[in-house]
Formats: structure tokens, sequence, C-alpha cells
């Protein structure tokens, strides 16, 4: 019930440390800073968990940029 005034720094450290260990298993790891905590809030039910999201990012396998429309693999490739 109390505050962790730590907590977006250690979730930033976190993801940081995901996205290196990602990288050299072959995954490619993309934060977003445009999402809606309230629509994550909604969806995942966490107002009554009282949780609070603050970072959001996807993980996988890098596709093939010569699948993608001409101006996504310009930018892609840039």
């Amino acid at each position: 019930g109390n505050p962790n005034r730590f907590a977006e720094f250690d979730v930033g450290q976190a993801v940081a440390h995901l996205s290196v260990q990602a990288e050299s298993l072959g995954l490619a790891v993309h934060q977003m800073g445009g999402f809606s905590a309230d629509k994550i809030v909604d969806a995942f039910a966490l107002a009554d968990k009282n949780l609070k999201p603050c970072s959001v990012f996807a993980i996988g396998y890098p596709g093939d940029a010569a699948d993608l429309s001409e101006e996504l693999r310009a930018k892609e490739e840039a």
C-alpha cells in the first residue's frame, strides 16, 4: 500500500537489460511511449489491483523488410 518512488526507475533498468538480452538472442525490442495508460488499465482490469502502466514494449523476431510496403521499408532501412 505504500508508493515505491523507485518503481519507474526499476522498470527502466529491467527493460534496458531485457533489451540487451533479447538482442543477444536475435530478438528485437520496440519500446512505445505513445500508449494510453487508461485503455491498458481498462483492458486488463488493473484499477482494482491499484496498478499503473508505465512501460509498453513489443518483443519478437525481426521480420523481412522486403515484406513491408515501400513507405515502411524506406523507414526501416533508413
